[in-house]
């Protein structure tokens, strides 16, 4: 599976005053390599794009059950064992309940191995409708299904399952990456307001280096990511934001090098020490960047006739499912 990586909406500048690099115009993130021009500084080697700007995890999911039932006890929708009986009769049905099942997985955006997994059973989702549902409206548009009951139903599905996986990691510290370099003096990374950084949050940054099966052809399709280690082991510079500003989601932070080596296009961005909350506010942990992926699910069999693609459906609420659980979503 190859997933693109493009770059995130929110960023920060950290100023790098303290280190001759470059500047890399015209970044090109959906290319293979980016290379600095050497007008204004050293050339900075070439990166492979995909090693560059990268969510924490991608999230994909399995709906394994949908069902809903009508008057007389007909059970219409999908579990593990197959569809469902209900099919055809009227179109108009007063449905009485649905639930959902799912499986979700958060993955590695490089190599999609399995970070964390979670499930949600058809109990936890099952809820009492009540209402009456034209089916017939389910072909005429698609946008439909929306505005019935059966959309919560699903949205929530989505939600406990994105709930799940971030009750796992938020045991795990955020990570940006640098993204660009501004000139000599100032880099860009995928965070920012939106993220919680505040005005003296300070960050250690590692370059990293990564493996793969061919390292002559890294990001190639079909190539297989190994994984990264810190190179050097220690950081490379410390940095620590300045004023932020709100509007533009842009904040200037000082680079102090930490040894002789200068940070790189791709370099870990890890929280060093950040501001305490104001006394009575909660404690502070910054938003992760996310990869939002696919949900698998079958076509529905509609009362009245027809099919329904579901999986469609489920897929445009993905993205709201992520973003009500605190996670900031990466296209």
């Amino acid at each position: 599976m190859t997933h693109k990586l493009g770059v995130g909406s929110v960023m920060i500048v950290l100023s790098a005053a303290l280190f001759g690099v470059g500047c890399a115009k015209g970044v090109n993130f959906s290319g293979q390599s980016l290379n600095a021009p050497s007008g204004d500084g050293p050339v900075i080697a070439a990166v492979p794009s995909c090693e560059i700007n990268i969510p924490q995890y991608l999230l994909e999911g399995n709906v394994n059950s949908f069902e809903f039932n009508g008057s007389g006890g007909v059970t219409f929708g999908y579990n593990q064992n197959g569809a469902d009986s209900g099919v055809g009769g009227a179109a108009s049905i007063q449905v009485s309940s649905a639930s959902m099942s799912l499986s979700m997985e958060a993955l590695n955006p490089l190599n999609d191995a399995q970070i964390y997994a979670d499930t949600v059973s058809a109990d936890q989702t099952s809820t009492n409708l009540n209402a009456t549902i034209d089916f017939s409206q389910f072909s005429v548009s698609p946008n439909y299904y929306n505005s019935t009951p059966l959309a919560s139903v699903s949205l929530n599905g989505l939600e406990l399952g994105v709930q799940g996986i971030k009750s796992q990691s938020d045991a795990a510290g955020w990570v940006g990456r640098v993204v660009q370099f501004e000139g000599s003096s100032s880099v860009l990374i995928n965070g920012g307001y939106v993220t919680g950084i505040q005005q003296g949050d300070t960050f250690n940054i590692y370059n990293d280096q990564f493996f793969w099966n061919d390292n002559s052809k890294p990001c190639a399709a079909g190539n297989t990511y190994l994984g990264s280690q810190h190179m050097p082991s220690t950081p490379v510079a410390v940095a620590t934001v300045g004023p932020i500003d709100q509007s533009s989601n842009i904040a200037i932070a000082t680079i102090v090098l930490t040894g002789q080596t200068a940070p790189i296009l791709g370099a870990e961005v890890i929280p060093l020490n950040l501001v305490a909350p104001a006394k009575g506010q909660p404690a502070r942990y910054l938003k992760k960047n996310v990869l939002v992926g696919s949900v698998a699910a079958q076509s529905l069999a509609l009362p009245g006739g027809g099919t329904f693609d579901f999986g469609t459906a489920v897929n445009g609420q993905l993205r709201s499912a992520i973003s009500s659980n605190g996670y900031i979503v990466t296209n």
